[in-house]
C-alpha cells in the first residue's frame, strides 16, 4: 500500500533493464493482478515515457489492453 515505495521499486527495475540494453519501448508493466495501489503506481510510472502498461481481462474473452499514455496538464481547472 506504499505508493512511493512501489514507484521507486518499479523505476529501479526499469533502470536495471535499460542498463542491460532493453529499450523502454520493449518494457510493459502488467497491472492485472495487482492491488489498486500497485496498479496505479504501475500505470503512473509509464506516463510520458516509452514504457507501456497493460491489463488482461480476468474473465473470458481474456483480452489484453495495452496503454501508452501521455499526460498533459490542463491549462485551467476552472469550470
Amino acid at each position: 500500500e506504499d505508493f512511493n515505495a512501489l514507484v521507486h521499486c518499479m523505476r529501479s527495475t526499469i533502470e536495471e533493464e535499460k542498463q542491460q540494453g532493453i529499450k523502454e519501448r520493449d518494457i510493459i508493466i502488467d497491472v492485472t493482478g495487482g492491488f489498486k495501489t500497485a496498479s496505479i503506481a504501475g500505470a503512473s510510472i509509464t506516463l510520458n515515457s516509452r514504457v507501456e502498461f497493460q491489463y488482461v481481462q480476468t474473465l473470458a474473452p481474456f483480452e489484453v489492453y495495452a496503454y501508452d499514455v501521455i499526460y498533459q496538464s490542463p491549462f485551467s481547472f476552472e469550470d
